[in-house]
């Protein structure tokens, strides 16, 4: 049967046909998926140049910080508290191998990211619901009004001047503007 087709011109015309439709239809197909891929891809850039944009433009966003009542100092979104004190040279106690140095005290509506796990365990011994670390509390995009607390150790210059200290006092902590 198969040599019988074999010799067939016909038969081999049809095969030939059919092989010259296969090969015009795969390249084709070639050109479709690759057009389907690239428009994907511009898609998938888009969408990632997009949210470039949106995050780079929100970390330009000022955001104002305002110790203690008194001074304010210009961040920026995703700064945390502790970056916005150093960058405008305002004092700020802070011996990270001394965890909860950097404390501070916030309103309930501080426009800060949520506390972490550790942030917690560091701050939960105080019993302060409003206390927070100024090395974790990270700016969202409102201003912010924060009060420093500075371990006793660390300001001896506060201990001269009592009239300096704000009335609330903690066991081992001084409130100090």
């Amino acid at each position: 049967m198969l040599t019988r087709l074999a010799t067939d011109a016909g038969w081999r015309a049809l095969v030939e046909q059919n092989l010259l439709i296969r090969q015009q239809m795969g390249h084709l197909l070639g050109v479709i998926q690759a057009g389907v891929f690239l428009v994907y891809g511009v898609g998938v850039a888009a969408a990632v140049g997009v949210l470039v944009a949106k995050i780079l433009r929100r970390r330009r966003m000022r955001v104002m910080v305002s110790y203690d009542g008194g001074p304010t100092a210009p961040g920026r979104v995703g700064m945390s508290v502790l970056e916005v004190s150093r960058a405008n040279d305002i004092p700020h106690a802070s011996v990270c191998t001394r965890c909860g140095t950097c404390r501070i005290i916030v309103p309930a509506d501080a426009d800060l990211n949520a506390p972490a796990e550790a942030e917690l365990a560091t701050t939960a011994y105080r019993r302060r619901p409003d206390a927070r670390l100024a090395c974790q509390a990270h700016l969202l995009g409102r201003a912010v009004s924060v009060r420093r607390v500075y371990p006793a150790f660390v300001d001896a210059e506060a201990a001269r001047e009592p009239s300096s200290w704000l009335d609330e006092i903690e066991s081992d902590l001084e409130t100090v503007p």
